[in-house]
């Protein structure tokens, strides 16, 4: 299922410069994002998943290589397919893109598309664009940024921030589900605070913080035990005390989210 939706957004063949999705390709992608969205929120997190694990870095490297003056539909597919990965504190994939270098100018590029505008495409959404640059602006390096306050370039976070503004003065804006408006406004605070806050201090604590909230990074992830010295080899996300405790989380659903993760290339992300 994973694997129809990156040949049917062709993320291993990719479009010709300066065409863009046709009506039928662009169909063809919504329909199955649609027909996702209807399943249990825990199989489609884990299919999401699945997607992050062997597809994430060929859709970035899609989405880098694409003109937003002639690809506009592919652009906001692109950016829609992204937001609908599941949170990095759950998603071991995403988070270990977003803090490797491949991320480099990720949060700025789609920062300014969203400033320029993208299609809301169900069943994504603008509230659901905000979280993305949220997980984005916590969990990439700030030094990824042109002021190192945060991985989106300041000029790009003023634009940013003047947008959300100009969208929460909107009478229709109220026509947006809850949830949608809420992460509008809480993406307009963590602009605010990065700007008004002690050079990246916020966002790195922040970031500390979320780390530190994801069991299995050195600690045994069944038993919490300190002594920690075998990783999963295959996705390299968790880790464990012993071999009892890592049949007993492939046992508990591990092996539903353990892929191994692949490079834009095929090969193992590195």
């Amino acid at each position: 299922m994973v694997d129809e939706l990156a040949q049917n957004a062709r993320l291993n063949n990719a479009l010709p410069p300066d065409n863009d999705f046709s009506a039928e390709e662009s169909k063809a992608v919504q329909t199955q994002l649609n027909a996702l969205a209807i399943l249990p929120a825990q199989v489609l997190d884990t299919l999401y998943i699945a997607f992050s694990a062997k597809h994430l870095a060929a859709l970035v490297k899609s989405l880098r290589a694409l003109n937003r003056d002639t690809q506009r539909t592919a652009v906001s597919t692109y950016i829609q397919i992204l937001s609908l990965l599941p949170d990095p504190k759950e998603n071991a994939y995403l988070r270990r893109f977003l803090r490797s270098p491949r991320a480099v100018g990720l949060p700025t590029l789609v920062a300014s598309h969203v400033v320029q505008g993208v299609a809301w495409m169900r069943p994504s959404g603008p509230g659901q664009l905000c979280t993305l640059l949220i997980h984005m602006l916590f969990w990439c390096d700030t030094q990824m940024g042109d002021d190192q306050r945060a991985s989106v370039d300041k000029a790009t976070r003023e634009q940013l921030a003047a947008m959300l503004a100009d969208l929460g003065a909107k009478p229709d804006i109220a026509r947006l589900p809850e949830l949608q408006r809420v992460e509008l406004e809480r993406l307009a605070g963590i602009l605010n605070a990065i700007e008004h806050m002690p050079a990246d201090y916020y966002l790195k604590s922040t970031s500390e913080h979320l780390e530190g909230q994801v069991l299995g990074q050195e600690e045994c992830i069944v038993c919490m035990d300190d002594e920690a010295e075998m990783s999963c080899s295959q996705c390299k996300s968790v880790r464990y005390c012993s071999k009892e405790c890592q049949m007993e989380a492939w046992k508990a659903g591990h092996k539903q989210r353990c892929w191994k993760m692949m490079d834009e290339s095929g090969d193992d992300f590195q």
